[in-house]
């Protein structure tokens, strides 16, 4: 029998995490919360909030997008759908929210439907609908994830890292719309890049896997996006050098940005870190604002 009401939240996520481009994503503690119910009639939406009055609230919101899409592929039809969203997580800053609203529609369809799909297939038909796996594979699975994409078979390894990390995001407060930070990116590199990255996103895992630090903070330089993102992004070498400085393993752009986020192990001072990111972006002339978070481990779930 189908649930006729469900409650879910869903994980904000940082991919890239330096030089893993499109491949690695990291899910944190910073949700989107949602309650969804089937109706007789309509699709409607009560959207609280970041995005209230600016999302839209009909069937051209990705959500429902998501949840249609995924009725029709497990085969069940619906007559309407009242979704109701609290949402926390800011737009256009580089912390998953387009993937957090996919994955929403996906998990609540799945969970309304009695759709039966596997945590993988989620991710699968969420990277289909994003275009990309590296922010909706943490936000389905939790944890660390490496994806790679081969047709439409997007194969996940997620893993909790060995060492115990904190994550502190500074929030600036201007956007940087993830087609603009796309299209900053050049269409070649040099072959020498592509080995200084594919270098650092294998040592990156090996040594989120294994807890090892020193290589961790040599594993987050990147010339692949970020030296082409600098632009859009005021503040982020300020932000960079004053994370380091501060105590941070390292600091690296959170997704397409403007988020920057710095990773701290141990007794780091992540208070300290924080405000020496936010004072970075002041050096830019830039307001940020900055939160310390931790590693999801849940993914998407539904909640009482």
């Amino acid at each position: 029998m189908n649930h006729s009401k469900i409650s879910i939240r869903v994980p904000a996520t940082t991919a890239n995490v330096g030089p893993a481009f499109d491949c690695m994503g990291i899910a944190l503690n910073y949700y989107n919360y949602m309650q969804c119910e089937l109706t007789d009639s309509d699709i409607s939406f009560n959207i609280t909030g970041v995005g209230a009055g600016k999302l839209p609230a009909n069937s051209k919101n990705i959500i429902y997008k998501a949840f249609a899409s995924t009725a029709v592929l497990i085969g069940t039809k619906f007559t309407g759908v009242k979704f109701y969203c609290q949402n926390n997580i800011p737009l256009n800053h580089g912390l998953g929210s387009s993937s957090a609203a996919i994955v929403s529609g996906i998990l609540s369809a799945n969970l309304l439907l009695n759709g039966g799909l596997s945590k993988h297939e989620m991710v699968e038909i969420a990277a289909k609908i994003e275009g990309h796996p590296d922010n909706v594979a943490p936000a389905v699975l939790g944890g660390v994830t490496v994806s790679a994409q081969s047709g439409a078979r997007i194969n996940s390894v997620r893993f909790l890292p060995k060492a115990d990390l904190k994550f502190i995001v500074a929030i600036p407060d201007y956007e940087v719309p993830t087609r603009l930070a796309r299209a900053a990116l050049p269409k070649y590199i040099a072959h020498s890049d592509g080995v200084f990255n594919a270098a650092r996103a294998a040592l990156l895992t090996a040594a989120l896997f294994t807890g090892d630090l020193e290589s961790l903070a040599a594993a987050l330089d990147d010339k692949l996006h970020q030296p082409h993102r600098a632009y859009l992004m005021p503040g982020m070498k300020q932000v960079f050098a004053a994370a380091k400085q501060a105590g941070a393993v390292g600091a690296v752009i959170s997704g397409a940005g403007p988020t920057m986020l710095a990773i701290a192990a141990g007794n780091a001072d992540c208070a300290a870190i924080g405000a020496a990111m936010v004072g970075g972006f002041n050096e830019a002339g830039k307001t940020a604002c900055y939160k310390i978070l931790y590693m999801d481990v849940d993914g998407a779930s539904a909640v009482q």
